[in-house]
């Protein structure tokens, strides 16, 4: 069974739903757990619990990822700073550019367009 993240834990969905590709119905995305009434009720109550802190800190600071653009297109890339994501995401070697003195330093590049 599947679990949906509530309050920073990990609860057992009461149902599990199938995600299907409309142009190739024998496509499954992917799965996840459905919620209970009470469920989603107890996750609307921790998201406007921690909405407040939550909307303090900037879309960069959320960010999981090397490479963040905001209302920006996507292709291109400067090849001359980092990039890789801080998980499985992350693809080559980090220390390119003029970071390579701090090796392990996770660096996140963003892009905003106001």
């Amino acid at each position: 069974m599947f679990k949906n993240l509530i309050a920073g834990e990990w609860v057992e969905g009461v149902t599990t739903s199938r995600n299907i590709n409309p142009s190739n119905t024998d496509d499954v995305v992917g799965e996840y757990a459905g919620a209970s009434a009470v469920q989603a009720a107890q996750a609307i109550a921790a998201a406007r619990d921690v909405f407040s802190a939550w909307s303090r800190t900037t879309a960069q600071a959320r960010a999981e990822a090397g490479l963040v653009m905001i209302n920006l297109p996507t292709a291109g890339l400067d090849y001359h700073v980092p990039f890789g994501g801080r998980k499985a995401s992350s693809y080559g070697p980090r220390e390119q550019g003029s970071y390579a003195a701090e090796f392990f330093t996770i660096v996140k590049t963003c892009y905003v367009n106001p």
